[in-house]
């Protein structure tokens, strides 16, 4: 599995000398990290296009992946807090995590010239599973949200994709909650005697 220690050690050996690995972090160019993003989408299309329904700690292993690799390239800008259990086994749908918290990178923590926080939330209450990706951006008002919920829902992982694929499989897409300046708030459930679990 592309995990985020997997990353750490192939690009940020820790065998180099202290001052050899601070040159090595501050010579990441803009294109070396776009190649390692490219990478980073093939391996995802590789492993999981096939397997519409995955086990939880793969999922969240693919979101810590994506993060170690953003948080390279932006470093203080960007903080984000995996709050998620360590020995639920549970299947869930692919891709929803990652994308959320992309987007969130994107449009929600980049904008800002101090950047942000993202806070990641996975728990189990009764008898569903529950998502949250929190954070602290430039935020979204109300026809903003409307507009990216009604874009067309193609063969893409975005938003309104995720919410179209919730609403098939549950009955219940995203829950979002954002204000303009404030953040914005990401939930979704899935229940654990739902398809796939």
């Amino acid at each position: 599995m592309f995990s985020s220690d997997l990353i750490q050690r192939f690009f940020f050996p820790q065998d180099l000398d202290h001052n050899s690995g601070f040159f090595f972090r501050c010579e990441i160019s803009s294109l070396f990290h776009s190649i390692i993003l490219t990478y980073f989408c093939i391996f995802v299309c590789l492993v999981f296009w096939y397997h519409y329904i995955v086990p939880l700690k793969n999922e969240i292993e693919l979101a810590k992946a994506y993060v170690e690799i953003e948080k390279a390239r932006f470093e203080e800008r960007l903080e984000v807090v995996f709050e998620v259990p360590e020995d639920l086994e549970v299947n869930v749908p692919r891709l929803m995590l990652q994308p959320l918290i992309e987007n969130a990178i994107i449009h929600g923590i980049l904008p800002k010239p101090e950047g942000g926080k993202i806070d990641v939330l996975v728990k189990q209450e009764a008898k569903q599973l529950v998502f949250k990706v929190n954070d602290n951006g430039i935020g979204m008002d109300t026809k903003k949200l409307l507009d990216i919920l009604k874009q067309e829902k193609g063969n893409g992982v975005g938003i309104a994709n995720i919410d179209s694929r919730l609403k098939k499989l549950y009955g219940k897409g995203l829950e979002i909650q954002s204000s303009h300046g404030e953040g914005t708030e990401v939930t979704w459930n899935i229940p654990l005697n739902g398809r796939g679990n």
